[in-house]
């Protein structure tokens, strides 16, 4: 079993609501991603499934193949907040939580030491506790290690007060309070923490509560509670066995004479997965959506992103979180990202964005498909990368462009960059774009540009195997796929269907090729993309069969 956590990447969006499940795994949501589900291993594959409007959209994602694929990101050392002195009292009870002010940014456990304790105090897992014996003042050093050996250090005073005088012998009371701190919340409300400091002590179990504040625990003290200024004073309740004491506490008044001060529970945010250097090209448009991991906050406050720097003609759009736009000159910007909590603690981190000259047109005022740029490969399995480019286009006019790549990508008017999983038995693909009534394609030998150090623009290279696969109509309408199969007169040619985790669909063979042979592939009903594998006895091809 996974946890797997995972953001969708849309295109075509309108500014409307977008509802996004899972199917059989997450009911239909409008709540923003990251979304987190559990998965089985022999569920390889699941369903994604988002509406928007009145538009629907499904995405079949193999996700295991991601998994055992990807890289784990680089290991984050704890993060440490200061934690502010503490006022114990001998022989009354106490604790610390240590979690409250160490985290780590991969959500690990963290293991605790602590340097000399006040006596009658020890530390077990992430937290101090015990009734200090003799009164004093200590500075305890504290580190947090996280599994793979990063650690965070801090330290807090423990000022141990004399016990009170008991106004009756042997009678439990409530005697007072210590270790006071006020938090502004707002205008008009206060956090108060505090300690009861109480008097006959026995060593029974004490039951502490704050009369229509906070319900009876026996957790020991500090303890914590928001209230309204208008309400300046609340009764402290606590039972000892078959004893019963209150105290009436002046709480605003007290609040006054320690005055409130920030709050401390507050942490910024932190850089998370980041983002690298981006490239994009003068008078194309272009479109970076911001990983929703970008970022990430210790409170799991949510976070209003803001860029600046950006090259002129581009543009954010805090509703999709992404930078959008055609950039009007070449040159570089440093472009900087900041992610800002609710309580308006931010971090920020800079890429470098550089546009790239605008290609000249090889005929003036036709428009074509000049070249990619930006391209970027990811090894998904052994014979599977992932892909991701942006068309180079000339001849341009202002309207709109709708692209596509045959047999892989649908064609969509959202502009690049664009991403596709692609078999390495397949090196190379058409890339078709449409302006107005213009059409233009463009062969692309993406694997050549993949082992290319470079991985830049790469020049117009022609398919080298003879096999041809051509999928006629491709998204799939209905419940079969008509397919051409040529190049390879005279052998034997088998198709194998496939869903995106490998499982076998469907499989049929053709003794002898007759020229150019149609073939009709049954696609089952409830896949929204499958694979076809069209072999001859030396050749490979491999094309996504995409249901509308």
């Amino acid at each position: 079993q996974y946890e797997v956590s995972l953001t969708p990447q849309y295109s075509g969006l309108s500014g409307s609501p977008i509802r996004f499940g899972i199917t059989n795994e997450l009911a239909v949501t409008t709540a923003p991603g990251p979304y987190t589900i559990r998965l089985y291993t022999d569920n390889p594959a699941i369903t994604l499934t988002a509406s928007q409007d009145a538009q629907q959209a499904s995405y079949r994602y193999s996700w295991l193949a991601a998994c055992n694929s990807s890289q784990p990101a680089p290991n984050r050392p704890p993060v440490a907040q200061p934690i502010p002195d503490q006022v114990l009292v001998v022989g009354q009870p106490y604790q610390l939580e240590l979690s409250n002010y160490f985290t780590d940014p991969e959500g690990q456990t963290l293991t605790f030491t602590a340097g000399v304790l006040p006596a009658g105090l020890s530390l077990s897992g992430s937290r101090i506790s015990g009734s200090p014996t003799q009164a004093g003042t200590v500075t305890v050093q504290l580190t947090a290690l996280d599994p793979g050996g990063l650690q965070a250090e801090g330290s807090v005073v423990l000022r141990v007060d004399p016990a009170p005088v008991t106004p009756t012998p042997g009678v439990f009371s409530i005697a007072g309070v210590t270790g006071v701190r006020c938090e502004t919340v707002t205008a008009s409300e206060r956090r108060l923490i505090f300690s009861p400091v109480y008097t006959g002590l026995t060593g029974e179990p004490i039951s502490f509560g704050i009369t229509n504040e906070v319900a009876p625990t026996s957790a020991p003290g500090p303890y914590s509670v928001r209230l309204y200024t208008d309400n300046p004073a609340i009764t402290l309740t606590a039972t000892q066995g078959s004893s019963q004491a209150s105290y009436r506490y002046n709480w605003l008044e007290a609040c006054a004479s320690n005055p409130p001060t920030p709050p401390t529970g507050n942490r910024a945010p932190v850089v998370g997965t980041g983002l690298g250097d981006q490239t994009a090209t003068a008078g194309q448009g272009y479109t970076l959506f911001i990983p929703a991991g970008t970022f990430t906050d210790p409170d799991n406050d949510a976070l209003q992103l803001s860029v600046s720097g950006l090259p002129a003609g581009l543009s954010f759009s805090s509703v999709q979180n992404a930078i959008t736009g055609t950039p009007a000159q070449a040159g570089s910007a440093t472009v900087q990202v900041t992610a800002t909590d609710p309580g308006g603690l931010s971090t920020s981190l800079s890429f470098v964005l550089t546009v790239q000259p605008a290609a000249s047109n090889p005929t003036p005022g036709v428009f074509s498909i000049a070249g990619v740029t930006g391209v970027r490969c990811e090894t998904v399995t052994a014979s599977e990368r992932r892909l991701i480019f942006s068309p180079v286009y000339t001849g341009l006019t202002g309207e709109p462009i709708s692209f596509g790549i045959t047999n892989e990508v649908a064609p969509t008017n959202a502009p690049g960059p664009y991403s596709v999983r692609l078999y390495t038995d397949n090196p190379a693909i058409t890339l078709t774009a449409t302006q107005g009534s213009s059409q233009a394609s463009y062969r692309y030998n993406w694997l050549a540009a993949c082992t290319t150090p470079a991985n830049g623009r790469q020049a117009v290279v022609e398919a080298g195997s003879p096999l041809s696969v051509v999928v006629l109509g491709n998204p799939v309408v209905g419940e079969s796929a008509d397919v051409l199969i040529g190049g390879v007169a005279g052998q034997a040619v088998e198709l194998i269907l496939t869903d995106l985790a490998g499982n076998r669909l469907h499989q049929q063979s053709i003794p002898q090729v007759s020229g150019t042979e149609r073939v009709v592939v049954p696609v089952p009903a409830g896949q929204a993309m499958t694979i076809l594998k069209v072999s001859t006895a030396t050749q490979h091809q491999s094309v996504k069969l995409i249901r509308q």
